[in-house]
């Protein structure tokens, strides 16, 4: 079970900087939504960059260059007619020449998605094909096939497969029309020769073209982890690390749902939940008898390609729905666990069955893995962030952060037209503590009233050391009324405090007084209300100490 330092520190830094986190993956989904609705489509419509595809061309270009070599020396046999060796010799060289054109000139100036390009390909083949088709009696025996299918192969890797197809359609009809017009014998083919050369044309292509996109595709997702992970390394921000992490899965993995989870208690709450486009609410999903509970419990990785069978047969669980109301059908999740310690989990889920692979899952762990780490240095540096803004013996925030807080709170107020409460306390006679029992028990006094005055503010309210023994509180959306109430609970509730000397001996309980300011009632500006509550405590301290001014309400309901 995850560390309660390190549970509080990502869930409170998730509370405050939740709206920016779903405002920046919703950025991220709505720029690859497009990206992702292809993708449902086809798994294969990620392309690889121009200078790749001349890498996996190169395969072609030296089997061509073999071809035209073989041409070159059938040129040379001198039992040859001279017009066939002069059909060869030039056929040779003028191969060699496209070659040489096509790959140090042409596709080292032009995008292979350049309309030029596209044009420039179906042209180029075309003729090729055709004269090859018409000179095909002075070729070679099984010569013209080989060239046909060097083309089909160069074509699908650099254009595709419509490109190729436009490619093969045009050399059959350049073959019946050369046919028809007499100039090459017609073709005495059966229906299932046809239909060989038909199959064999597409079973080249799309072999062709499918391995060239998944290459591209796993080349898409180890640049995609390493961009993550280099990213994720550097980064002390939790609303990032989250933006990057889902980047990640949107890209990379088919999902439809995806969520980001923290151990909490025998809970995990959800911190991110996305379905089908929607984010929904922060939700708690039991560690008993859920999927991310047995991940979370397990502390392994977890693959279910048919979630309603392989959940209730293989692990007793029975499914339930989060997000949309209907049920996933495939579900992966992995534990967020670092240094040994366990804090959450990531899980992708989609509504097909068999989506997720074991490719897949290791996909997912390794961005898990780095946003793990990522999580954990992020909380760290939070942690040293929130330690320089407090004050070190009592927790409380410092001067400087406090009069930031109170600027914040009042200018959101001015905004929304809501109340802030100020109060300012001061411990009476603490100097006596320090002269009779010592600074340690001083120390120890300072130390219990802050206690005491965090168990009767709410999560929302903030407590500052304004110096010495003084403190101050501030009270969002709390009325004057509210105010007097709180400051009366922390007031008796500090007269019950057990102190006790080094000796172990008890010694009475402090008393504190205190002064409330309200904005915008009394006063405008954070500053100005902060001077109203000081003048007022003084004045509580004349009057005795152990009181409060004011004592009763003096503000006008609003």
């Amino acid at each position: 079970m995850a560390e309660p330092r390190i549970q509080s520190e990502i869930l409170t830094i998730f509370k405050e900087q939740g709206l920016r986190i779903v405002e920046r993956v919703q950025s991220t989904l709505q720029s690859n939504s497009l990206a992702a609705h292809n993708d449902n489509k086809s798994n294969y419509d990620i392309t690889l960059s121009t200078k790749d595809q001349q890498h996996l061309v190169l395969p072609s270009i030296f089997f061509g260059l073999g071809l035209c070599v073989i041409l070159l020396l059938f040129s040379l046999n001198p039992g040859l007619p001279l017009v066939q060796r002069q059909v060869n010799l030039g056929l040779g060289l003028g191969g060699l020449l496209y070659i040489v054109l096509a790959y140090f000139v042409v596709l080292q100036n032009f995008e292979t998605g350049h309309p030029f390009f596209f044009i420039l390909t179906i042209v180029c083949n075309t003729v090729i094909a055709g004269t090859l088709v018409l000179l095909q009696s002075h070729l070679p025996t099984g010569f013209l096939p080989l060239t046909i299918t060097v083309l089909m192969v160069s074509c699908a890797v650099l254009m595709g497969r419509w490109t190729t197809y436009i490619f093969i359609l045009l050399t059959y009809i350049v073959q019946a029309v050369f046919s028809l017009a007499n100039l090459i014998p017609i073709q005495q083919n059966t229906a299932l020769q046809i239909f060989a050369m038909a199959f064999v044309s597409v079973l080249i292509t799309e072999t062709v073209t499918i391995t060239k996109s998944a290459i591209a595709l796993q080349y898409h997702k180890l640049e995609t982890l390493n961009k993550v992970a280099h990213s994720l390394a550097s980064s002390l921000d939790i609303s990032q690390v989250i933006s990057l992490v889902s980047d990640a899965i949107q890209t990379t993995l088919d999902a439809d749902t995806y969520y980001l989870g923290l151990l909490q208690n025998d809970s995990i709450r959800l911190e991110m939940l996305y379905d089908e486009g929607v984010f929904f609410p922060n939700t708690d999903i039991s560690l008993e008898n859920s999927l991310a509970g047995w991940v979370v419990t397990h502390r392994q990785p977890l693959l279910l390609r048919n979630v309603t069978d392989e959940a209730r047969v293989n692990y007793g669980i029975k499914v339930s729905t989060i997000g949309q109301p209907k049920l996933s059908h495939s579900w992966m999740g992995v534990p967020l666990e670092t240094g040994g310690r366990i804090f959450g989990i990531v899980a992708v889920a989609s509504y097909k069955a068999n989506k997720f692979d074991q490719s897949s899952l290791e996909m997912l762990q390794n961005f898990t893995q780095q946003a793990a780490m990522a999580l954990d240095n992020a909380t760290h540096h939070a942690e040293v962030e929130d330690q320089s803004r407090r004050d070190t013996l009592t927790g409380t925030l410092n001067h400087g952060t406090f009069l930031q807080v109170l600027e914040r709170e009042v200018t959101d107020a001015r905004i929304s037209n809501q109340p802030v409460s100020l109060i300012m306390l001061d411990i009476d006679k603490f100097k006596e503590y320090n002269d009779h029992f010592g600074h340690l028990v001083g120390d120890q006094v300072l130390i219990s009233i802050c206690g005491t005055m965090r168990r009767y503010i709410k999560a929302t309210d903030s407590i500052g050391r304004w110096g010495g023994e003084e403190f101050v509180i501030v009270l969002p959306r709390a009325t004057g009324d509210q105010a007097i109430l709180v400051a009366n609970r922390i007031r008796r509730a500090i007269g019950e405090i057990t102190l006790y000397s080094r000796d172990q001996k008890t010694i009475p309980a402090p008393t504190i007084s205190q002064g409330i300011a309200i904005f915008p009632q009394d006063c405008n500006d954070s500053i100005a209300l902060i001077d109203l509550a000081d003048q007022r405590l003084y004045q509580a301290k004349e009057r005795g100490r152990n009181q409060l001014e004011p004592e009763t309400s003096i503000w006008p309901e609003s």
